[in-house]
């Protein structure tokens, strides 16, 4: 992946799609990727999931959201931002709307019948044909799901005593001796490739 991406970059194209970019690379692979994506002079557009790497490359995002395309310029989180205030904004005139609709009708319903007012009806009426109506905005509806409580683990998650590991004549662990606790956090990290190189 990192070669092929590579030979792509190194081609200095104008434009580059790329989809999902960070996808099996490690992490110094994913910090020179964003190093190289800051500085360069063509066009990139990409699909990406990882807000950190948007946050710090990205200048416009284009969102795809009910077969209508809406472009914002900056980072991910101006997006959200600017986003969540355009939202406020299509509630309120949606609101708005919605209000003055019903006080014409309401009008045009109480006074329907009365000559008197006839006039005035007839031109309500043509000002509600006129109005372009506002779609009903579209909400994000947050599902909430719990999970029943599992029961507790034991004190040792994972217990090693004496593990030895080898291919062939060539041994990678002699005697390894390892415990990992309940509510530890462990992480095994070597640059991509390491293992296989070393065997």
């Amino acid at each position: 992946m990192r070669v092929a991406l590579a030979q792509i970059l190194l081609a200095k194209p104008e434009l580059l799609l790329l989809d999902e970019p960070t996808n099996y690379l490690d992490l110094e692979s994913i910090l020179w990727l964003e190093a190289f994506l800051k500085n360069y002079d063509g066009t990139v557009v990409m699909t990406c999931h990882d807000r950190e790497i948007m946050n710090r490359v990205v200048s416009k995002i284009v969102e795809i959201d009910g077969g209508e395309l809406r472009t914002y310029g900056g980072n991910y989180d101006l997006y959200e931002k600017m986003r969540a205030e355009e939202a406020v904004r299509r509630e309120a005139a949606y609101a708005r709307q919605q209000a003055m609709l019903a006080k014409e009708s309401r009008f045009v319903e109480r006074f329907k019948t009365h000559v008197a007012k006839a006039a005035q009806v007839q031109s309500r009426l043509k000002k509600l044909d006129k109005i372009e109506k506002i779609a009903e905005p579209r909400r994000f509806v947050e599902k909430k799901f719990e999970f029943r409580t599992p029961p507790r683990s034991g004190d040792d998650v994972v217990r090693l005593d004496g593990l030895t590991k080898a291919y062939g004549s060539r041994v990678v662990h002699k005697g390894l001796t390892l415990t990992v606790r309940r509510n530890e956090r462990w992480a095994v990290m070597g640059e991509n490739g390491a293992a296989s190189r070393r065997c």
